[in-house]
């Protein structure tokens, strides 16, 4: 069977409205192109001009265009290429005969043998036969321009831990939207926290507890946006404020889902997301929906 999930019609349309969004850039970059001669001696394609004006109305420089769009839009081009990749041969007339076929994608995969030996093979080879032995560099340092090609701008940064296999704690029994669900062997340490209804989230400050460097858990200053009440859930924006948290990690980074999110000393939720426009800001869960979700479970077991 075909996996297919449900898109919310709220969804749906935000996406219709992202895509609108961009078309009306390339519109006013292509006359700005057609009215500049310099651009088109240049060779500068309207579509680079639209992302210069996009950044600069995103929330980085003018804030026109919101930093939860932006993180939206940015989404889009990793599926959009498949299609410009598929209509790329559309109207291209190519000849039947079979070594002409043959050359063709030998030329192809050359290209792209190329491209790769490029990305990967020449820094490894630099690092072996240079870095190296020359100036005595580490030699995972030859890695670091292919991580280059498939991290950087746009990517979430990660907190990395360590697991010990034998210190067990309980049992996972489910795992979905809204966190990860089982049974504890003992109860955990520390003082019980009162929770707050989804309905007494209120925009203003917060805190959010997570652990980033050592095993000491801290308490980090955030900031509620905004509340989000969709479709029988809740979720909120959050802003990071504190300045250690943000001089640590730059804002929210992975393996910090699941910190606790309280605000006036009850819980009011978790982190669940990360901005990769701004990740300063993220999203949270809120614990009613994470209760419920738990309710559901026991009454399935």
């Amino acid at each position: 069977m075909i996996p297919v999930e449900k898109i919310a019609g709220g969804t749906l349309g935000n996406l219709l409205y992202y895509v609108a969004i961009i078309g009306v850039l390339l519109v006013i970059c292509t006359i700005i192109r057609l009215k500049v001669s310099f651009l088109r001696k240049a060779f500068i394609p309207a579509s680079l001009l639209a992302g210069i004006l996009g950044m600069i109305l995103g929330p980085h420089v003018l804030g026109v265009i919101p930093a939860d769009m932006m993180s939206s839009i940015g989404a889009i081009p990793s599926h959009m290429i498949t299609i410009v990749f598929a209509c790329m041969m559309l109207g291209v007339k190519k000849s039947e005969n079979t070594s002409s076929m043959m050359h063709d994608a030998a030329a192809g995969l050359g290209w792209l043998w190329s491209n790769s030996f490029m990305q990967v093979g020449v820094a490894c080879l630099l690092c072996a036969f240079l870095f190296t032995p020359v100036f005595g560099v580490n030699e995972l340092f030859g890695s670091l321009f292919e991580i280059g090609f498939a991290g950087g701008h746009g990517t979430a940064g990660e907190l990395v831990g360590s697991f010990a296999p034998g210190d067990r704690i309980g049992a996972i029994e489910r795992n979905c939207l809204f966190g990860i669900f089982g049974t504890l062997d003992a109860p955990p340490e520390g003082a019980a926290v009162e929770t707050a209804s989804a309905d007494a989230v209120r925009t203003g400050s917060a805190t959010i507890l997570s652990t980033v460097a050592g095993e000491d858990v801290r308490a980090y200053t955030v900031d509620i946006s905004r509340v989000y009440h969709d479709g029988g859930c809740t979720r909120f924006l959050i802003t990071v404020t504190d300045p250690d948290l943000l001089a640590a990690t730059g804002g929210i980074v992975q393996g910090m889902s699941g910190s606790p999110i309280l605000q006036n000393g009850r819980l009011i939720g978790a982190v669940t997301h990360v901005l990769l426009s701004d990740p300063a800001k993220g999203y949270g869960v809120s614990i009613d929906d994470m209760l419920a979700a738990s309710a559901a479970q026991d009454k399935a077991a």
